[in-house]
C-alpha cells in the first residue's frame, strides 16, 4: 500500500512539473507586420520572453520545385516543433517580457527561452480578405482582395475534393494607371465543372506551408440559350464607308439585346459611325472576318470638349465601341476616331456597369477574338496620338 501511494504521488509530481515547464515556454501571439517583407523590423508579441535567455530563430522554407505552377496538395498539419538545421539565429534589437523587436526575414520563426521552444509562426504569407463573387461561371474573371497576395513563384488553386484547377492570372488593363497591389485577378477555368471550390493563395513564400485559404466560389454552368442573329443591313446600314451607319447599328444592337445572347452581324463592308457604339450587356458584334468587316469612327473634331468615363477632364478622344458585361466582339476590325459619345483613351473600351469599392468596378465575361483594333490614330493637324492604347 505504501509503495502504491508513493508511486501515485511521484506521478502527480512529475505531471505537475511537466505542466509548469510547458506553461513557462515562450508563446507567440502575433508577429507585426505579417505582410511579405524581404527583411523588416518586426514586433513579436506574446508571453515568456526572458531578456537574458530568449533566442529568436528563423527559417527560409525551401520553395516548391515547380515554381511556375505550384500545387496546393495536402500540407503538413504543422511546422517542426524546433527549427531545422538550416534555420539561423536572429539578433533581437530589444527583448521585453511580452515584446521582442527583431529584424526578421525568412518564412517561419521560433522563440526559445530556458524552458523550451515556442510553437512556430509563419510570416510573409498572403492575407486574403474576400473574393469578389461567391458564384461564377466558367470563364468569368474574379478577384481576391487582401495583402501580400503577389510574389515571385506564387499562384492560385481552386480545389474541390481531389480536383485541383489552376486559374489563369489576369493582368488588369488599367494597371499602368491604377494598379492596386491589394487585388489579384483570376479567370475561372473554362473546363471547371459545377460545384463549390476552395480558393487557395500562394505568394511564393512558405513552400508547402504557404497555401492560405481565401474563401469559396460556387461554379455554376450557364444555361445555353438559342442565339438570335440580327443583320445590320436589315436595319438600314449601308456599309459603304460614306453613309453614317450609327443609328442603324444601334437599332440592330437594341434588337439583339432583347434576346439574351443575341448577335449583331456585319456583312463585308466599312461601317462608318460618328459616335460611340454602346453595346448592351450580353450582345455579340460579329463580322465576316477582320479584313472584310470594319467599324470605322469618323467625324473626329479636335475642338470638341471630351470627358472620359473615369472623369479625367481631357481624354484624347472618344471610344468607337464600348462593351459591357458578357459582350463579345469577333471577326471584325475597329479603327478611326469619334468626338461624340462616351469613352476614353482607346478605340474599344469595356466599362463597369456599376462602380464598387475599392477597385472601381469589374467587367465580367468580355470576349474579343479574331479582331483587329487599330489604336494608332493621329490628329490630322497636330499629328498628336489620339489614343494611348487599343483596348
Amino acid at each position: 500500500m505504501t509503495r502504491a501511494v508513493f508511486g501515485l504521488l511521484s506521478v502527480a509530481v512529475l505531471a505537475s512539473w511537466a505542466t509548469t515547464a510547458e506553461a513557462d515556454r515562450p508563446q507567440m501571439a502575433h508577429v507585426f507586420p505579417g505582410v511579405p517583407e524581404p527583411r523588416a523590423t518586426r514586433l513579436i508579441v506574446g508571453e515568456g520572453f526572458d531578456p537574458k535567455s530568449t533566442e529568436v530563430w528563423v527559417w527560409d522554407i525551401p520553395a516548391a520545385e515547380d515554381k511556375d505552377a505550384p500545387r496546393a496538395g495536402a500540407p503538413p498539419e504543422r511546422l517542426p516543433a524546433q527549427p531545422p538545421k538550416e534555420a539561423r539565429k536572429a539578433k533581437p534589437l530589444d527583448i521585453e517580457p511580452q515584446v521582442i523587436v527583431c529584424d526578421l526575414g525568412g518564412d517561419a520563426v521560433w522563440v526559445r527561452n530556458a524552458d523550451g521552444w515556442s510553437d512556430p509562426v509563419l510570416i510573409n504569407l498572403p492575407k486574403p480578405w474576400w473574393i469578389s463573387h461567391a458564384t461564377a461561371s466558367p470563364g468569368d474573371v474574379l478577384h481576391v482582395c487582401g495583402q501580400g497576395l503577389r510574389g515571385k513563384g506564387g499562384g492560385l488553386v481552386l480545389r474541390s475534393g481531389r480536383t485541383e484547377l489552376t486559374p489563369r492570372l489576369v493582368h488588369e488593363a488599367r494597371a499602368p494607371r491604377i494598379s492596386d497591389p491589394r487585388l489579384l485577378y483570376f479567370e475561372v477555368p473554362a473546363h471547371a465543372e459545377a460545384g463549390t471550390y476552395e480558393l487557395l493563395v500562394h505568394n511564393g513564400n512558405g513552400g508547402p506551408y504557404g497555401w492560405i485559404g481565401a474563401g469559396r466560389v460556387t461554379v455554376e454552368k450557364p444555361t445555353p440559350t438559342p442565339e438570335r442573329v440580327v443583320n445590320v443591313r436589315d436595319h438600314g446600314a449601308m456599309g459603304d464607308g460614306l453613309a453614317n451607319d450609327f443609328d442603324a447599328i444601334s437599332r440592330a444592337a437594341a434588337a439583339a439585346a432583347k434576346a439574351d445572347g443575341g448577335a449583331v452581324f456585319f456583312p463585308p463592308g466599312v461601317y462608318a459611325v460618328d459616335s460611340t457604339l454602346v453595346v448592351p450587356p450580353g450582345t455579340t458584334l460579329r463580322g465576316a472576318s477582320r479584313e472584310a468587316s470594319i467599324i470605322k469612327g469618323v467625324g473626329y473634331t479636335p475642338n470638341v470638349d471630351r470627358v472620359a468615363w473615369f472623369a479625367l477632364p481631357s481624354a484624347p478622344t472618344m471610344a468607337v465601341v464600348r462593351l459591357a458585361d458578357r459582350c463579345t466582339m469577333e471577326s471584325l476590325s475597329v479603327e478611326g476616331a469619334v468626338s461624340k459619345g462616351v469613352g476614353g483613351r482607346a478605340p474599344v473600351d469595356a466599362v463597369p456597369q456599376s462602380i464598387t469599392v475599392p477597385d472601381g468596378g469589374t467587367v465580367h465575361g468580355v470576349t474579343i477574338r479574331g479582331c483587329r483594333i487599330r489604336g494608332l490614330e493621329e490628329a490630322p493637324v497636330t499629328r498628336r496620338p489620339l489614343y494611348l492604347s487599343a483596348l
